[in-house]
């Protein structure tokens, strides 16, 4: 996939787990905090070769939430 959105469902991921972290227990009974970081690892996994060199300007919307955590 290569559309300037994909970062935003690994980003979301990593927001859960730092909202988790913040807040435990809003997470429920569905899933770990190690089960969802490893699905956002998994799909960042799939963009993490575009990080550099800048293909176009939506660098950081691909990769503003997805990287770095």
């Amino acid at each position: 996939m290569s559309a300037w959105t994909q970062g935003f469902f690994p980003g979301l991921l990593w927001l859960l787990i730092e909202r988790e972290r913040l807040e435990p227990g809003t997470l429920g009974a569905g899933y770990t905090e190690q089960e969802i970081m490893h699905l956002a690892r998994r799909y960042q996994d799939g963009f993490e070769s575009m990080k550099r060199p800048a293909e176009n300007h939506d660098q950081g919307f691909r990769f503003q939430l997805s990287f770095g955590r």
